[in-house]
């Protein structure tokens, strides 16, 4: 996943993504470590988003949104 680099505890968000129209990045903490961690495991080999979408059949599709991941 290249938007979550877990050595450094950063995740990245990327302009198309954000109100400002800015890349940012942020740190995480070790509570949100653990859950990514725990996501990451869970994760189909073949798939590139940290949350695909539950109905993802024969395409890697991103969910629609962050609420409809969880």
């Amino acid at each position: 996943m290249g938007d979550v680099q877990m050595k450094e505890g950063l995740l990245s968000i990327r302009a198309t993504n954000t109100k400002s129209k800015k890349n940012r990045t942020i740190q995480f903490n070790e509570a949100l470590r653990k859950a990514l961690e725990e996501i990451l495991a869970a994760l189909p080999d073949d798939t590139e988003w940290l949350f695909p979408s539950a109905r993802r059949g024969e395409v890697d599709s991103p969910a629609a949104t962050l609420r409809a991941s969880f």
